[in-house]
């Protein structure tokens, strides 16, 4: 079959008859290309928490190679869980590859995130659906952050899941259907209890719903809540309530030195100064918009809700804002409407065709590389390499790809038959040459920058082979700032 011909074909149907087909197909390889590339964790707990947990189900690796809050049992057992499901049928089928497992893993939830993107967008009318696609779909940060097997993403979609379930349909039954989905989104993440909490009061006060319906909501929610307890007493091996756990461990913390404590403008800063271009900012604008535009809605209530809740917790990352992205497209759609309405249309199709232009760049650095600093992906290229020799690797501090934090183990993406070895800095080098192996060295690119420190290496006999983040990834960084260069991690070999 000459494939050229039957693709311009197909090229000419969608533009001609449906160019929504050929944008969804766009948006659709995006997202599968986004599941393959983006291999490793955003963050630690993407792994530790869920992944290690799952092994330890399976049991694949002892209790001692798990973290603190797995002694504490103040997790939910709900994503470990399906995480040990994948990993069994994946080896049932004859899967062994930890990379091609958790692929799967990516691509299973980026599939559910875009469906129910997709159903989203079903809403608007034809005029308006390219807009909604291209903001659900195709906004540079969704397709990586709706790839993520995590708590915060798992959360976010069940989130919106149950939103968009309330706004298609109100009914009594229909309410049990809600409460059961944003119970899951409770099992995935504690933290959303608030907007279950506040979702009730919104239902009381705003939409003067009837107690039966409200009851059936409750029961919904609690339904999932008490799967979610026999669960824990599966893994935890004993009748415990993780949810009760976490807030006890939250007033009177066991580890305080676990959390460190961040400045009130933490996430002030993370949305203006700390990026170029203008997409953080329009963000911020647009929530700010939609707030004040719709201040009765349920979602003004839970932005507020939860952005202060985080607030004024001591201890801040980005990340915990994640449950809220998917509703982006929402805030954003009501945003650039209001714009096309009352901007001249000259103003508004240069600033659509400027953020387009904006989007675009930014797609390959989310969507086209490795996820945080792609410390697993070191570990898949060097399994990849197939070294006739065996492994010798030394790591400087926080440079190993395997166990950057130490007390810990990865038995997940423990493929290499390596012997690692950890040092203090390069100055304490100790490299002696041997035959029958190849020598790796992994240092984190701050130290690859210092010209005596790169200059000692190479005297040594050592060049970089592979480097964790991509070059060009960290160069186009400098305008992006969505990770730190100084930390990715450079491997070189002795020659």
């Amino acid at each position: 079959m000459n494939v050229l011909p039957f693709s311009i074909q197909f090229y000419k149907i969608c533009t001609t008859h449906n160019p929504q087909l050929l944008l969804l197909l766009l948006g659709a390889i995006v997202w599968i290309m986004t599941a393959y590339c983006s291999e490793g964790y955003l963050q630690a707990d993407e792994h530790y928490q869920i992944i290690e947990s799952a092994q330890y189900f399976l049991q694949k690796t002892s209790v001692v190679n798990l973290p603190w809050e797995f002694h504490e049992k103040i997790r939910s057992t709900f994503l470990p869980a399906i995480a040990a499901l994948v990993i069994s049928i994946s080896n049932h089928l004859g899967i062994e590859s930890p990379f091609q497992i958790a692929f799967i893993l990516r691509l299973l939830t980026g599939a559910l995130v875009f469906r129910i993107l997709y159903v989203w967008t079903n809403k608007f009318s034809n005029s308006k659906k390219y807009l909604a696609i291209l903001l659900a779909l195709l906004l540079c940060f969704i397709p990586y952050l709706g790839v993520r097997f995590s708590s915060e993403t798992w959360s976010g979609l069940f989130l919106f899941w149950a939103w968009l379930s309330f706004e298609k349909n109100s009914s009594q039954r229909q309410l049990l259907y809600v409460g059961a989905l944003i119970g899951i989104a409770f099992l995935c993440r504690f933290q959303i209890l608030i907007l279950v909490a506040i979702w009730l009061l919104h239902l009381v006060f705003i939409h003067k719903m009837a107690l039966p319906k409200i009851l059936s909501f409750v029961c919904g929610f609690i339904t999932i809540v008490l799967l979610g307890i026999i669960l824990d007493a599966y893994l935890y091996h004993e009748w415990t309530i993780s949810a009760w756990n976490y807030s006890m461990s939250f007033f009177y913390p066991q580890n305080p030195s676990a959390f460190s404590a961040n400045s009130w403008d933490f996430y002030l800063q993370f949305f203006i100064p700390k990026h170029a271009f203008i997409l953080p900012e329009i963000i911020l604008i647009a929530t700010l918009f939609y707030i004040g535009k719709h201040p009765k809605n349920i979602l003004s209530w839970w932005i507020i809700a939860f952005v202060t809740f985080h607030q004024i917790v001591p201890h801040k990352e980005f990340r915990f804002l994640i449950p809220l992205v998917f509703f982006l497209p929402e805030v954003l759609s009501h945003f650039f409407t209001f714009l096309k309405e009352k901007c001249n249309p000259r103003i508004y199709a240069f600033l659509a065709v400027v953020l387009m232009g904006i989007n675009v760049y930014a797609i390959p650095f989310f969507c086209l590389r490795p996820a945080g600093l792609g410390r697993i992906s070191s570990i898949h290229w060097l399994y990849d390499q197939h070294f006739e020799k065996p492994l010798k690797i030394t790591c400087t501090c926080f440079s190993n790809p395997l166990n950057p934090w130490g007390g810990h183990g990865n038995s997940f993406y423990n493929v290499l038959q390596a012997n690692f070895t950890e040092i203090a800095n390069v100055g304490t080098l100790q490299h002696c040459i041997a035959k029958d192996s190849v020598e790796i060295l992994i240092i984190r690119n701050a130290e690859w920058k210092d010209k005596i420190i790169q200059e000692q290496l190479i005297s040594h006999g050592f060049s970089p082979i592979y480097f964790s983040v991509p070059k060009w990834v960290m160069s186009g960084n400098r305008h992006l700032n969505w990770l730190d260069n100084n930390q990715a991690l450079v491997l070189l070999q002795h020659k």
